[in-house]
Formats: C-alpha cells, structure tokens, sequence
C-alpha cells in the first residue's frame, strides 16, 4: 500500500477546510448568504490544494512514478 504523502494530507486537509468553511457560511448570519471574505479563504483553499496535488503529479511523471 502506497503511504500518503505530506502534500497529499496537506491537500486533503484544504479541500475538506473549505467545504466546511463554505457550509458554514450559509449559516451564519445573514442566513443563506456567504460573505465575501468566506468565498476568497474558500477560493484559496481550492487553489492550494489543487496546485499541491499539479506539482505532485507533475514530479512524478517526470520521476517516471506515476502507476
């Protein structure tokens, strides 16, 4: 079994920090409406994680160990 990776978990951890920050939002007053500053840390999560997981892959293939 392949162990998870630093980047992988940091990832996983950003994507999963942004769900909860967006379902949250909705909650939080005024109900049903997500303030900006809620939709820019979402936003940047997202960009995190993805660009995290790019490298990664990227690397790998380079490496010659994509599966």
């Amino acid at each position: 079994m392949k162990s998870i990776r630093y980047k992988q978990m940091a990832s996983l951890i950003c994507i999963i920090t942004a769900i909860v920050f967006a379902f949250m939002g909705f909650f939080t007053p005024p109900t049903g409406e997500i303030s900006e500053s809620v939709l820019w840390f979402v936003a940047q999560c997202l960009i995190f994680s993805g660009s995290l997981i790019g490298v990664d892959c990227v690397i790998d293939q380079r490496l010659g160990k994509h599966s």
